[in-house]
């Protein structure tokens, strides 16, 4: 799965690499996940002056904070497919 993990939303699903279930993540697992990520882009752009260094070193490290969240945290609920 991989990095597949830090592409998917509750929006988006991704086949399970093992069985090909469909795999999805839940709004209520989703927003908890990304939340740490979101207040530090959120803190650090109002708090840093615009166009700075300091404030796209926010942005680039929340995306990365953003990114390791799903793939650490994220947990995933499977989905009913039909195979026929």
């Amino acid at each position: 799965m991989g990095w597949h993990k830090a592409t998917i939303s509750p929006l988006i699903t991704i086949p399970c690499d093992s069985c090909g279930t469909e795999l999805t993540v839940s709004w209520k697992n989703y927003l908890h996940t990304v939340l740490p990520a979101s207040l530090w882009f959120l803190i650090g752009y109002l708090l840093t002056e615009e166009s700075s260094i300091e404030q796209y070193l926010v942005i680039g490290s929340s995306i990365v904070l953003m990114t390791l969240c799903q793939l650490l945290f994220l947990p995933l609920d499977a989905t009913a497919t039909d195979n026929s």
